[in-house]
């Protein structure tokens, strides 16, 4: 459940630099987010990766329920799926919030350097 918590975490920091971004001026470029954005604004997007969260913890319980209820290699795999899934997930929501804040210090320069 580390990872989920991780995921919620990544979630909230890409929603946070991606609002900081937005109102600097910057442009969100996914396409399912900016409509997601326009349609219901911050509070439906932070819904709906609230929500993504929820069902990765869904997900953990599942298989772990499973490994409990059905040891071996198949309860193992599925774990191990719904486990690298979580982290891959952690590892890109992460790398994108990072360039979030990239693209927020290159508005802010640039607002500064033509002041």
């Amino acid at each position: 459940m580390l990872w989920v918590g991780l995921l919620g975490l990544a979630q909230i920091a890409d929603l946070v630099t991606t609002e900081v971004d937005r109102l600097a001026g910057g442009v969100e470029t996914n396409q399912f987010a900016a409509f997601v954005l326009m349609v219901g604004g911050a509070g439906l997007f932070l819904v709906l990766k609230l929500m993504v969260v929820a069902g990765m913890a869904v997900a953990v319980l599942i298989a772990l329920r499973y490994r409990r209820n059905h040891p071996g290699e198949r309860a193992e795999r599925c774990l191990d799926i719904v486990a690298r899934t979580l982290q891959g997930s952690v590892v890109l929501l992460t790398v994108t919030a990072v360039g979030n804040a990239h693209v927020a210090a290159q508005i802010a320069a640039s607002a500064s350097g033509a002041n």
